[in-house]
């Protein structure tokens, strides 16, 4: 447990001090590069914005106060870590959002702890994109100088594949690296970090890769429970059915235990909780599942061009650009048999906020696809909406936790094609008036 005591007169000084303006998060204080970049929080107070954040949960609270706002534009894609290890004496705490001001989307990542008091955070940056750094202190904890720095990090290697004998899966083993990166570079391979659906995978994926080179490791699950604590839940949103803890686990260990992994430890791959971003090694390890349906109507100027010459680079199997410079895509994995359906429609590459997933029965001039707001609208015919999902780094998918398969909400009573999109939120000043854009359509043939 920490213990921080307050002497009176530094209380008064803090009082008596003139903050600094990027004590708020509407004027941060804008870096260039890479760092180090100084910092005082000797002064600052602690504002309303950042102080409930569930992944930023650590011995029982999420405030991150004294808090101080820097800004910064990614020179460069990657993996960043914002570091203050070796750099400070304050006990701290940072987090880090998109955006260039205020957080109008959850965090990407946070951190307490890393390395003794101090904190350390990694995510995935995009050229030209603004990200906005929040750094502060533990609850009660004085403020003080230092300095942070942005390294560009490598990203996770890939050490070997399997593929699942029966269902056909591809399983990756990654290097070592924090959750955040491990998810972020398996989106990138086409999948997420892995789903354990029942005892035989469980044991399969023991036998494969619990020991790798000769030596035992640990490895992440896609679980975690970030959300609500101790709603344990995959990265898809669903809860699972299967689940392969060790003894006493999970314990959530001082508070931001978050996420799931296989520990090296165990013989048999058991499952302990841990921080995002561990002092031990944890490997990924990846899971992807082969693609369901057909791309259609892409935004890359195959087709209709977007409306306002946001077209993605030619075979971009997505949709036209967004205020993030990128194509949202739709994907589909699993069976898609009115019999026994499991397919899972896939967004991704999306602003934080609502996006409707929707069903059609054919494609929107002759799959060439027709202007709608900043995109193009794809999927026609009789339409039927699926689901409003909230997107969460990015990517939601339906069916999540609690919902009817698609064939059931789509109404589906009959083998046939249908069409899917995914109408989504970009309230960014980008393009036309209007705050929206979509994926690609993707066709799906129904048995």
């Amino acid at each position: 447990m920490k213990h921080h005591f307050l002497a009176g007169l530094g209380a008064l000084v803090c009082l008596l001090a003139s903050a600094s303006a990027n004590d708020s998060c509407a004027v941060p204080t804008t870096v260039v590069g890479i760092g180090p970049f100084p910092f005082d929080l000797s002064a600052s107070t602690t504002g309303v914005e950042g102080q409930t954040e569930p992944i930023c949960t650590y011995f029982g609270s999420s405030s991150i106060q004294r808090d101080q706002w820097f800004t910064w534009v990614a020179p460069f894609d990657g993996l960043v870590t914002v570091d203050l290890c070796g750099l400070t004496t304050v006990d701290t705490r940072l987090a880090v959002y998109e955006g260039a001001a205020c957080p109008t989307t959850p965090a990407l990542t946070c951190n307490d702890d890393w390395c003794g008091l101090q904190s350390r955070v990694e995510f995935r940056a995009r050229a030209g994109l603004s990200y906005v750094v929040q750094l502060g202190t533990y609850p009660g904890a004085a403020g003080g100088t230092g300095q942070f720095q942005l390294v560009l990090a490598s990203s996770p290697l890939v050490l070997g594949t399997r593929v699942h004998p029966v269902s056909g899966h591809e399983y990756k083993l990654l290097s070592p690296s924090g959750v955040h990166a491990a998810e972020a570079y398996a989106r990138e391979l086409g999948g997420h970090l892995v789903t354990v659906d029942d005892q035989a995978e469980h044991d399969w994926l023991t036998a494969n890769f619990h020991v790798w080179n000769g030596s035992a490791r640990n490895y992440w699950v896609g679980a975690n429970d970030v959300a609500v604590e101790g709603a344990w839940a995959w990265t898809d949103g669903t809860a699972p059915g299967f689940v392969a803890w060790d003894a006493g686990q999970p314990d959530n260990y001082g508070g931001g235990e978050d996420y799931a992994h296989s520990r090296s430890s165990s013989a048999t791959g058991l499952w302990n909780d841990i921080d995002a971003l561990p002092p031990i090694t944890v490997h990924g390890l990846v899971e992807i599942v082969p693609a369901t349906g057909l791309v259609f109507c892409a935004g890359d100027g195959s087709g209709t061009p977007c409306p306002c010459g946001n077209d993605a680079a030619a075979g971009t199997q997505g949709g036209c650009l967004n205020s993030l410079g990128v194509a949202a895509r739709l994907e589909a994995v699993g069976q898609a048999s009115l019999t026994s359906d499991t397919v899972q429609l896939r967004g991704s590459n999306m602003p934080n906020g609502n996006a409707l997933y929707f069903q059609g029965t054919t494609q929107q001039s002759a799959g060439l696809g027709a202007p709608f707001g900043d995109g193009l609208r794809c999927a026609g015919g009789t339409i039927v909406r699926l689901g409003t999902k909230l997107n969460a780094a990015g990517a939601s998918t339906y069916p999540g936790s609690g919902d009817a398969s698609v064939s059931v909400r789509g109404l589906i009573v009959a083998p046939g094609t249908r069409t899917y999109q995914v109408w989504y939120r970009n309230a960014a000043a980008y393009c036309t008036a209007s705050t929206f854009n979509l994926t690609n359509g993707l066709q799906v043939v129904w048995q």
